[in-house]
């Protein structure tokens, strides 16, 4: 788990996006609910597309802060920031997707429909309150964002989710009552 980040570092990032899959594999892969484990399908290669998908906005904006620090410095630090914020919001909606959407409990399946530009809107309207209220907006942006992500998270339930539920238990009550007999 810490490793692969280490690694990441020495390798002048390459290994960043593998490090970072190699991350939420294990943390899904040792989760479960009772006795049934979650399972994880994404790939290392689904986790390289997200991040070289930053290439081009990352060398665009660049480009243009080093542009306007020619002509505006202060336009050219209100462009870092922008560019920021955006490439924050794109790496957190479409790695938490990834994450979401590769991620089972048994037959059911986790879907995640979270956009960026929608977040980034929440994002910056989060930026700017905490900014005013020198930090006293930041419990309430903490919850605005997670409104955000709980309401484009939905369970996709194969069968009745309350069976699910009763056999998981009497499992785990099975397994108490041998270690406890043990």
């Amino acid at each position: 788990y810490i490793l692969w980040p280490i690694l990441g570092v020495f390798t002048l990032g390459l290994l960043s996006p593998y490090a970072f899959f190699k991350q939420k594999k294990y943390v899904v892969e040792n989760s479960g609910y009772g006795t049934t484990e979650f399972s994880f399908d994404a790939s290392a290669r689904d986790y390289y597309g997200i991040f070289l998908g930053l290439l081009i906005p990352l060398v665009l904006g660049l480009v243009a802060v080093y542009v306007s620090s020619t002509m505006i410095p202060l336009a050219s630090i209100l462009l870092v920031l922008a560019l920021y914020l955006y490439l924050f919001a794109y790496v957190s909606v479409k790695t938490s997707n990834l994450l979401y959407n590769s991620s089972g409990l048994g037959a059911h399946r986790m879907k995640s429909t979270m956009k960026a530009g929608e977040f980034l809107g929440i994002v910056v309207v989060n930026s700017i309150a905490v900014a005013l209220t020198l930090g006293l907006f930041h419990p309430w942006a903490r919850i605005r964002s997670l409104r955000y992500k709980l309401r484009n998270l939905t369970l996709r339930a194969s069968g009745d989710l309350d069976s699910f539920v009763a056999s998981e238990q009497k499992e785990v009550s099975a397994l108490g009552e041998e270690m406890g007999d043990f």
